[in-house]
């Protein structure tokens, strides 16, 4: 009887302990800031094969302007016209601000990218918003929204 009260009590602690805590993506913000750090050094080279690794396998990407929507491998495909077009491009984050609940962190500031063409320097700064998803032991991108760039008055 004595045995049986000793394993019903063992049973009893293992099945009512929760699942161990610490890997299932919550409230890592620093492994979703490096994960921003690394999109955008991807992006910024222009890099498919890191950002296949990154972006989740049904990754949209929405532009506002124009209004248009974009699959991962149609965003993925266009990045070497990209490359042809900007062989210097450079890009800067100018802002990071992680918010939303531990199970879907939302990314969103500015970026400003840079370039010299055809002798001539350029720039253009936009919005952006990351929605993250926790998959597979990692942070994916899971979608993607570029946003204009807030008036500046």
């Amino acid at each position: 009887m004595r045995y049986l009260l000793v394993a019903f009590l063992v049973l009893h602690s293992l099945c009512t302990c929760g699942p161990a805590q610490g890997n299932d993506g919550g409230a890592d913000r620093e492994k979703l800031v490096k994960r921003e750090a690394l999109f955008h050094a991807a992006y910024e080279q222009l890099d498919a094969a890191v950002l296949d690794r990154i972006l989740a396998a049904d990754f949209t990407i929405t532009y506002q302007t124009p209004p248009v929507t974009k699959g991962k491998d149609q965003f993925l495909g266009e990045l070497s016209e990209l490359r042809t077009v900007f062989p210097n491009l450079r890009l800067h984050v100018d802002s990071l601000t992680l918010t939303g609940d531990d199970t879907s962190p939302v990314g969103s500031g500015l970026r400003t990218f840079s370039w010299t063409y055809a002798g001539q320097p350029g720039s253009f700064q936009e919005g952006y918003r990351h929605h993250w998803r926790w998959e597979d032991g990692q942070w994916m991108l899971s979608a993607a929204e570029v946003l204009p760039p807030p008036d500046s008055e």
